[in-house]
């Protein structure tokens, strides 16, 4: 749902100083990382979640929108290349990826299970 409203931005959309918006989105993947891996966070839905925020910002705030719809996009991607990784936490033992209603409740989000 969240990944259509990440726009695909080339660098010269993103509004401010561009140094500064890549290193606070790099910044927050690397913060973001360190806490999926600790299982404190889970990034898959943070950046969800930074991806809606992004989109209602854009309604009365279109350059703070873009930039945070950005970092939404940055942490996506981590988010996939991190659970990639075999040391992964991924889905396993991950109470908060297992939706307790809606259309995937009960499913496990790992396979055979």
């Amino acid at each position: 749902m969240t990944e259509s409203i990440i726009p695909q931005s080339r660098d010269t959309d993103i509004p401010g100083n561009i140094t500064t918006v890549h290193a606070m989105g790099h910044f927050a993947v690397l913060l973001l990382t360190v806490l999926n891996r600790q299982k404190a966070v889970n990034m898959r839905e943070f950046a969800d979640h930074l991806a809606v925020f992004a989109f209602v910002t854009d309604e009365s705030d279109p350059p703070s929108g873009l930039i945070l719809a950005y970092w939404a996009g940055l942490i996506k991607e981590a988010a996939a290349q991190d659970c990639d990784r075999p040391d992964s936490p991924s889905d396993a033992g991950r109470g908060s990826r297992t939706p307790t209603h809606g259309p995937d409740a009960g499913s496990s989000g790992t396979a055979g299970g």
